[in-house]
């Protein structure tokens, strides 16, 4: 890219000159394709609600058969999830809490200290994936046996009726 300016004001004005070329025919391109996008989105927003209705249908099928538990229920699985997220939450941030302490505290010139700021970031994200990994049982089950799970998906069905009425 020899041709750009090297100076920061040069390139600058180059930067500022080719825009106010390019202004107008963007903004002719624009105002020509507007209509053709927005009538692409709605088509495209329409088949993807037809494909999540259908999936949320068949889910609610899959789950007739399957007890609900009550709204107590319900609340109690809810914090025993948000405890058991806050205790693995608290563990993830005193181990990098110290780690990172320990690393500042060896200093940065020292040999090693990259590595250990590695195996941190490294840390990172396999606890949060560990995380995940841990409460998806939790929260698969709780969408399978809530009633208030069911309710909000038959909310929802009925929301993407109402959406697919008004393309039509």
């Amino acid at each position: 890219m020899s041709w750009l300016p090297q100076d920061p004001r040069a390139l600058a004005l180059t930067i500022l000159v080719l825009s106010l070329i390019l202004a107008i025919p963007i903004g002719v391109f624009t105002t020509l394709t507007t209509p053709q996008l927005q009538q692409w989105w709605a088509r495209r927003s329409q088949k993807a609600l037809m494909r999540r209705r259908t999936f949320l249908i068949n889910r609610h099928a899959e789950l007739r058969d399957v007890p609900v538990i009550s709204e107590a229920e319900d609340h109690i699985l809810s914090a025993i999830t948000a405890v058991g997220v806050i205790c693995v939450c608290s563990a993830i941030v005193v181990i990098g809490a110290i780690g990172t302490i320990w690393t500042v505290t060896i200093g940065t010139g020292t040999p090693g200290v990259d590595f250990v700021a590695i195996v941190l970031v490294i840390y990172g994200v396999l606890s949060t994936v560990f995380l995940l990994w841990s409460l998806s049982p939790t929260l698969l089950y709780h969408d399978r046996v809530s009633g208030i799970a069911r309710e909000k998906r038959q909310k929802e069905i009925e929301d993407i009726d109402r959406r697919l009425h008004t393309y039509q």
